[in-house]
């Protein structure tokens, strides 16, 4: 079973890769904790993908909205990727869906971060 949460860096934006339940108990806090450890180390773009979530509640998608907020107060940007479709009837349940920008393709995720600085 792979772990709830990798990290890598690709074309300098930090990937967060959640497998399994994005819940409170599940990958929330290591979540959590993977962002604000890498704002702290000066990681400014982030990149979260939820291909292999297979559940996720409301403490994942308060999670998704505080580590956006947290992100952004440290001038960055964060987007999400792979988001299945009871992820997004969340974020639209939840009203927060026209906050994140969302993408299927990776390659055009990253595109759309500004890593010239």
């Amino acid at each position: 079973m792979p772990p709830p949460l990798s990290i890598r860096r690709e074309l300098g934006v930090t990937i967060l890769e959640i497998s399994g339940r994005l819940t409170m108990g599940g990958a929330v806090a290591d979540l959590a904790d993977a962002i604000k450890g890498a704002i702290e180390a000066g990681e400014k773009n982030f990149l979260v993908d939820l291909a292999g979530v297979t559940y996720i509640d409301s403490s994942g998608i308060g999670q998704l909205t505080g580590g956006l907020k947290d992100v952004t107060a440290a001038g960055g940007s964060l987007r999400l990727l792979n988001v299945n479709a009871r992820a997004t009837g969340l974020l639209k349940l939840t009203q927060v869906y026209p906050l994140f920008r969302i993408y299927r393709e990776k390659a055009a995720a990253l595109a759309s971060f500004d890593t010239a600085n």
